[in-house]
């Protein structure tokens, strides 16, 4: 929700995220995406329920990430400057 209230869901990545922010506004959209992710992972663990430990711990992290990622990351560059690397 933050970044969006501040650049729009243009820049959202996850197609459900940013068709929710569409239809049902920055705030709304992306609770409603959220709880249908979540709901999603529930279907999936209790049919994978040997691994709901894992899955859920890879989800967590990877939506950790992305949180930070939306708030202070994308201002940090990722992009690897590899003439610098061949030219040491």
């Amino acid at each position: 929700m933050y970044f969006m209230h501040r650049e729009g869901a243009d820049l959202e990545l996850h197609p459900l995220y940013r068709l929710a922010a569409y239809a049902f506004g920055y705030t709304v959209g992306p609770l409603l995406g959220f709880l249908s992710k979540l709901m999603g992972g529930m279907v999936v663990c209790v049919y994978f329920r040997r691994w709901a430990a894992v899955i859920f711990t890879i989800v967590s992290l990877i939506s950790f990430w992305a949180c930070w990622y939306n708030v202070w990351g994308r201002d940090i560059s990722y992009t690897v400057d590899l003439l610098a690397l061949i030219q040491k």
